[in-house]
């Protein structure tokens, strides 16, 4: 820690001295706050005159990285309040915000101003298909709804209007990996059209290799023997992404269409273990303004994410000479070992389908404000099954449908001859569980199940001058946990679960306060924002020993937990001379869980005490480019109960990146040839629980754009 602090500190001195004896360079920067967002309000904003804090991945920015996991965590793990854990390359980034841990149900991950029904969704969008990144932070619930407890993230689609050209390329990299791809965008009268292709096939590595499933074996937990990868976990990845779209002469109409297509095919690293699939998102847009009066906005989307999965035997205990030339995992004592067995065992189904629906209208009518009435709905469906190895019989099977709505308000006001920005905003939530099936439950058709949320977000930005300003902003979000915590009641087996429909959506409460300075030339610019918050009424499990029988355990949730977060996060940017420009990110949190039955004292799971970047990126296109980052963290836990074991708990960790490229301007198009390094070093981390990170990874890139 103290290591990191050290050179964030000199980094902000060294660019304050540079900034000092040069006065006169172009402004460039490697992480930018937009000029212009969406994702704060909802409709196009200045982003210097808001409270809230929203930064921006642009495109051209996403083109300056390498990363061995082609998905949006990637691009957005360099920046302020964000901390980001990965797994395998198949499953989403682990996106944590403002130390509020648990991003299944504390980040809300977005495409185009639509939720997604669940993380795993967004890896079905290729970062190389986004026009830009937004991340706000602070609770969000008061726009967008459940699960925006530490902020949002929303992936903005690629249209005709981003892309004029033609963009041929071939990338190969470590581990065997083939990343082709070709786009095709245009813009002409009133209309604009984007079409792509990428495909990502990789021999992989092991995911989680045999040392770190023996650890776990060895210290009391033999299950995670079944997370081992024998052999690399090989995948081919194909994405399809298009959009269409057109805009009258006097841009009073609109619409656009967009769609993306994911189809996976991985092996699992072990014999007859298997994932495929495919997960669609489509988003629209339709627009329609009388100048100075309304805008009205309606989006709609469908999202689809259907896998099969086939599972094994697994792990098994022997007597050694019964191995028959199988797999060993561990040796339990002279007799007896843990082999791996591949007869298939069962094969699952799932299908989770979302159509979400939001019609906003924007106000102009008053001078200076802004008032923003809209609703949304959404109706969710899931569906599970668990077939026998032949599938001649349903073994398990769970289905249900949530029916969501929202009716929201927001004011956005600029005050005193454009000195004081302020913003209001509220929402409620109403939402369902409906035609619930579960055929291991012990009532298979339970009740509907009822719930609903009032948020509220405000905040104010005061400009001292054009350089300096100051904000602070206040705002809650909410949590509802997981459907079947609500209805799902089992009492078979060792491990028996118990409902709770009178399960509380958890509440999160957080103020901020800021400052941000810009040089007047806007060449050098940083920023300091404190923050505090609370997550009330916490969702928890509790593990409990059945009273009469032994060996079971009954498995609760409730509202039991209470966690303390507060935090500082620094920024600083600044282009040093011509071609050079220094960048720095350095966040500070402290998440602790005050009020528990169990955990009081601890630190909240996936919130490290620190965390940051440093980068310097070198720019000539007359001559060539390079990009040098160093990221780095400190501790974590995997879980609230903070147990003391390697991969539970995740040790500190600092990686260096780099990536060179350059432009040859031939055959009246533009090469982009490019050679990256992730994890320079070769260095050893915990990537999110038992996944390892890859070591280092090397791709060499080349592209060919060309006007149309």
């Amino acid at each position: 820690m103290r290591k990191a602090i050290f050179l964030f500190t000199l980094l902000l001195y060294f660019v304050t001295y540079l900034h000092s004896q040069n006065a006169n360079v172009d402004s460039l920067s490697i992480y930018v706050k937009s000029a212009i967002t969406v994702t704060a309000t909802k409709y196009q904003t200045e982003l210097k005159k808001l409270p809230v804090i929203v930064n921006s991945i642009s495109e051209s920015l996403i083109s300056t990285q390498i990363n061995s996991n082609p998905n949006i965590g990637e691009y957005v793990r360099n920046l302020p309040g964000v901390s980001v854990g990965h797994g395998n390359r198949n499953i989403p980034p682990w996106i944590h915000m403002r130390g509020t841990g648990y991003f299944i149900g504390r980040t809300l991950y977005m495409v185009d101003e639509l939720p997604l029904i669940e993380p795993r969704l967004c890896i079905a969008f290729n970062p190389e298909n986004a026009s830009s990144i937004d991340v706000i932070l602070g609770p969000s619930s008061s726009l967008y709804g459940p699960n925006a407890s530490g902020g949002a993230l929303n992936i903005i689609s690629k249209t005709g209007l981003d892309q004029s050209s033609i963009i041929i390329g071939q990338n190969i990299g470590s581990f065997t990996t083939y990343r082709p791809s070709i786009s095709v965008g245009k813009a002409f009268e009133n209309f604009h059209f984007y079409g792509s292709f990428n495909l990502d096939d990789s021999k992989g590595y092991k995911n989680t290799d045999l040392n770190t499933g023996v650890y776990l074996f060895k210290n009391g937990l033999p299950s995670y023997l079944n997370y081992v990868a024998i052999e690399d976990e090989k995948y081919t990845n194909t994405y399809f992404s298009g959009s269409l779209g057109y805009k009258n002469d006097l841009n009073t109409f609109g619409i656009t269409l967009n769609a993306h297509y994911f189809n996976e095919d991985k092996y699992g690293g072990r014999q007859n273990s298997t994932t495929d699939g495919y997960r669609m998102l489509g988003s629209g847009k339709i627009y329609y303004t009388i100048p100075n009066i309304l805008k009205s906005t309606l989006r709609f989307g469908y999202q689809n994410l259907t896998g099969n999965t086939q599972s094994t035997k697994g792990a098994v205990l022997v007597s050694n000479n019964a191995i028959n030339g199988r797999y060993i995992f561990v040796q339990k004592d002279a007799n007896n070992s843990y082999v791996y067995d591949p007869t298939i065992t069962s094969k699952g189904e799932s299908k989770n389908q979302s159509i979400p629906i939001d019609l906003q209208n924007d106000i102009y009518l008053l001078r200076d404000h802004i008032i923003t009435i809209g609703g949304s709905f959404i109706k969710d469906s899931y569906n599970s099954k668990t077939y026998n190895a032949d599938k001649t019989k349903l073994n398990a099977e769970t289905r249900y449908k949530i029916d969501r709505s929202a009716i929201y308000a927001q004011l956005y006001s600029k005050l005193f001859e454009d000195k004081l920005f302020a913003l209001l905003g509220f929402r409620y939530d109403k939402w369902t569980y409906t035609d619930i099936f579960d055929m291991g439950s012990t009532i298979k058709n339970p009740p509907d199940v009822s719930k609903d949320a009032f948020n509220f977000r405000g905040g104010l930005k005061y400009f001292i001058s054009n350089e300096l300003q100051i904000r602070t902003s206040y705002g809650t979000a909410f949590w509802p946990g997981t459907a079947t915590w609500f209805f799902q009641n089992l009492s078979t087996g060792n491990t028996w679960r118990e409902a709770n429909p009178g399960l509380k959506p958890e509440k999160t409460n957080m103020v901020d306060a800021g400052i941000d300075f810009s040089s007047q030339n806007e060449y050098f610019n940083c920023s300091a924002t404190i923050y505090y918050g609370k997550i009330i009424d916490a969702i928890t499990y509790r593990y409990d020993q059945h009273p009469t029988l032994p060996g079971v355990q009954i498995i609760r949730t409730q509202n039991s937990d209470e966690v303390q977060i507060k935090g500082l996060e620094l920024s600083a940017n600044y282009k040093i001379f011509t071609f050079f420009t220094l960048n720095g990110n350095l966040t500070f949190n402290k998440s602790e869980i005050t009020k528990s039955p169990t955990n009081k004292g601890h630190r909240l799971r996936n919130a490290p005490d620190y965390f940051g970047n440093m980068a310097i990126l070198y720019a000539n296109q007359d001559l060539i480019n390079f990009k040098l980052s160093m990221r780095f963290s400190d501790d974590r836990y995997y879980d609230d109960e903070n147990t003391q074991l390697d991969y539970y708990h995740m040790k500190p960790y600092t990686v260096f990146d780099a990536k060179i490229w350059k432009s040859l301007y031939l055959l009246s198009g533009e090469f982009i040839i490019s050679l990256g390094f992730d994890n320079i070093f070769n260095k050893k981390y915990d990537g999110e629980f038992v996944y390892n990170a890859p070591g280092r990874y090397v791709e060499f890139g080349v592209k060919y754009k060309f006007s149309i």
